[in-house]
């Protein structure tokens, strides 16, 4: 008997394809570790390697505590005041990462790093799973390994990629796998596929524990296509089946309080407002400054999946050919069809995108092969396109980039070294979970805790041109908060824009002409707090609080000036044109360039060219350390999207750097501590370490009421 005549010897050869499969996926995810390795100085902290996720800190940490044995109730180091619980149960990254580190000999980092690639490649079994359902054992191979190699979805689960986002395409695809079966089979058969598909949920809710309601419906839309379409079983089967469903609905129902709908209603409102459509509000909608919540545009999206019109284009004709051929069946790709289109208005939800096009492309390439002159040629067809697949997605793959490299994270280690423990760090909102980390400091916002308000306050101290307001506004909310605030906003009316500037004013001017001030005001006696206003807006000193910076604020340096000068009247903040750093300079006469060559500046002409584009500047500084020189050009404004204005150019040439800065942001209180290394009253802010352009630290002072 041939071998592939053998059922025994078939299976084996399809578990072996699918495995290598998986290995090769796994490969293509672990060879990132060379990018790490070639950029140590950025990847890498005392020989540990470092995430590439923002967000992916606030799962290490959570591990952390479960390793240190520390996970306690409430999250001392998260939104100071408030200090949030911690998610209980942990999540389940979090217990993960913990679990193996305890049983092995790796470090937190190192599993953090490797764990994405590991779970990433389990995508290929779902979609095979279906794909062989619904095409064959040619299908569902050729989507396994389609869904390894979409760029959409290996960016987001390769070495590095700590996150949820690595195993949410898996779970997702594999609820549908068993709810397809629930439909499909009869008998007790099809109630084994409902409990996997429920357990499978369970797992769910609890490894993506920021969207809950999100994986709901990713379990009841199919559960309803399958009950609608599918579901006739007997009249007794029926019955039990329906006081089943009744008693997981009673028990959901008592979760939320007797009131489920309005719960997941409002919950999808808020999703909708955050992601889509910001609702009105006083303060700006952080769904649009957010990265990962920008849309994406059409030929970014087919960039992102596919790598090519051309694959975009097989993958899509054969997703309509499956809708054709399996018209009741393909219904169950329906949420993460839905979920893949939401793409177009938040980046992150891209990665659902990869089963479904895999699919596509496995249906297309069994369609392909169903004329009888193609069948032989099917081996060189199909290996054929997942190569140029491969190849597209390689060379659209993205540049090596980490948002908080060594030097940065440097900084913030040094935290446990020179402040004391219990203390109360000040930092853009990007910052706070990495810094809880490494740091083992309280921050005031982070990655979940930045609503538009909470952002605004966040970045006022830090776009002010007044130390004073700074710091006194810094003291005030790390004791009170953004309650504090909204009780002062109670006391003159209501009034949000005229609370918030008053209380700017109040803060600018100090306890002394505050005490005047709250008089012309005559505030509301009703809401005094305790110890009256002046006690309240200027409290004693109860946690040593500190300023942490970094050189990643000249990247989001457009967000922290436009935040933190937010008017509530206007609806708006002043919006400068982004700054530009470049390290590495050469400096030859009134030339400079970077060592990688983007960059040239003519000092006599006032032209800086960035690759090639010429960009007028009004005047540039050269900094040595007996003197600065001066030179000035005439104005010549520059327009870049949304952004208007000029642009300065200062030289550090004993630092070997330069920088291109709006002046707009140029008397900023960050750009005067960090770069401009303006002289600041010890009272308010008082240098502790210094390690320009890398990371500064400062004590933060401030007024008290006697």
């Amino acid at each position: 008997m041939p071998l592939t005549d053998n059922p025994a010897h078939q299976r084996l050869l399809k578990a072996l394809a699918l495995g290598i499969i998986i290995l090769w996926g796994l490969v293509i995810r672990l060879d990132d570790l060379k990018d790490w390795r070639t950029n140590a100085s950025e990847a890498f902290h005392n020989e540990e390697p470092l995430i590439a996720t923002g967000d992916g800190y606030y799962y290490l940490r959570l591990a952390q505590d479960l390793v240190n044995n520390r996970y306690n109730t409430v999250d001392e180091l998260r939104s100071v005041p408030a200090n949030p619980p911690r998610p209980f149960p942990p999540p389940l990254l979090s217990v993960m990462t913990a679990a193996i580190s305890r049983a092995s000999s790796f470090s937190l980092n190192w599993v953090a790093v490797v764990l994405p690639a590991v779970l990433g490649v389990m995508l290929a079994i779902p979609s095979y799973c279906l794909g062989k359902l619904w095409g064959g054992t040619i299908m569902g191979l050729t989507a396994a390994a389609f869904s390894l190699i979409s760029n959409a979805h290996l960016a987001r689960s390769s070495f590095g990629q700590y996150d949820t986002d690595c195993l949410n395409p898996t779970l997702l695809m594999a609820i549908v796998f068993f709810l397809l079966k629930f439909a499909t089979e009869t008998g007790r058969k099809r109630y084994y596929y409902l409990i996997s598909a429920v357990a499978t949920l369970i797992l769910f809710l609890w490894w993506w524990d920021q969207a809950p309601y999100v994986v709901l419906a990713i379990f009841l839309v199919p559960f309803t296509t399958a009950l609608v379409y599918f579901y006739r079983p007997p009249g007794p089967e029926a019955k039990k089946f329906i006081l089943f469903v009744v008693a997981i609905s009673l028990i959901a129902v008592t979760w939320q309080e007797f009131n489920p709908a309005n719960s997941v209603f409002h919950k999808f409102q808020n999703y909708y407002h955050y992601i889509i459509h910001p609702g009105k509000d006083d303060f700006p909608p952080m769904g649009k400054v957010i990265t990962e919540q920008a849309g994406l545009s059409l030929p970014l999206f087919v960039a992102r999946s596919t790598g090519s019109w051309l694959l975009f284009g097989i993958s899509l004709t054969g997703l309509i050919l499956l809708f054709a051929r399996h018209s009741k069946q393909s219904l169950f790709l329906i949420m993460p069809i839905l979920l893949a289109l939401l793409a177009f208005a938040a980046d992150r939800f891209m990665i659902f995108i990869t089963p479904v096009i895999a699919l596509g492309f496995g249906f297309f390439m069994v369609e392909l092969c169903r004329p009888v002159s193609l069948r032989k040629t099917k081996y060189l067809i199909i290996p054929g396109l997942i190569i140029y697949a491969s190849w597209t997605s390689y060379k659209g793959e993205a540049a090596f980039a980490m948002p908080f490299p060594g030097a940065s994270i440097a900084g913030m280690s040094q935290l446990q070294r020179v402040t004391p423990a219990g203390a109360i760090v000040w930092t853009f909102c990007d910052n706070g979970y990495p810094l809880s980390y490494w740091g083992n400091r309280g921050t005031t916002c982070d990655g979940q805790t930045h609503s538009g308000e909470q952002s605004v306050y966040n970045s006022m101290p830090l776009a002010t041109e007044n130390p004073r307001l700074a710091a006194n506004f810094i003291q005030f909310y790390v004791r009170h908060g953004t309650p504090g605030i909204n009780l002062f906003y109670q006391s003159v009316g209501k009034d949000r824009a005229t609370g918030y500037e008053l209380l700017k004013r109040i803060m600018a001017a100090g306890p002394q002409e505050a005490s005047i001030i709250l008089k012309k005001f005559n505030l509301s006696q009703a809401n005094m707090p305790a110890g009256g206003w002046l006690t309240f807006l200027f409290p004693p000193r109860s946690r040593p609080v500190y300023l942490f910076l970094d050189w990643g604020l000249m990247q989001v340096n457009h967000w922290i000036v436009f935040l933190g000068t937010w008017d509530i009247n206007k609806q708006t903040g002043v919006s400068p044109l982004p700054g530009k750093l470049f390290k590495n300079i050469i400096i030859k006469g009134l030339n400079v360039t970077n060592k990688s060559g983007t960059m040239h500046a003519d000092l006599q002409t006032g032209v800086v060219n960035l690759s090639g584009a010429p960009t007028p500047i009004t005047s540039a500084l050269f900094r040595t350390t007996e003197k600065i020189s001066r030179y000035d050009y005439p104005p010549h404004p520059v327009q870049l999207e949304n952004s208007a204005g000029s642009y300065e150019f200062d030289i550090f040439s004993e630092q070997n750097m330069a920088l291109l800065l709006s002046r707009d942001s140029g008397q900023r209180l960050f750009n005067n501590l960090f770069w401009l290394k303006t002289p600041m009253p010890p009272e308010y802010f008082k240098p502790v370490l210094q390690s320009t352009p890398n990371y500064q630290i400062w004590e933060v002072g401030g007024d008290t009421w006697r």
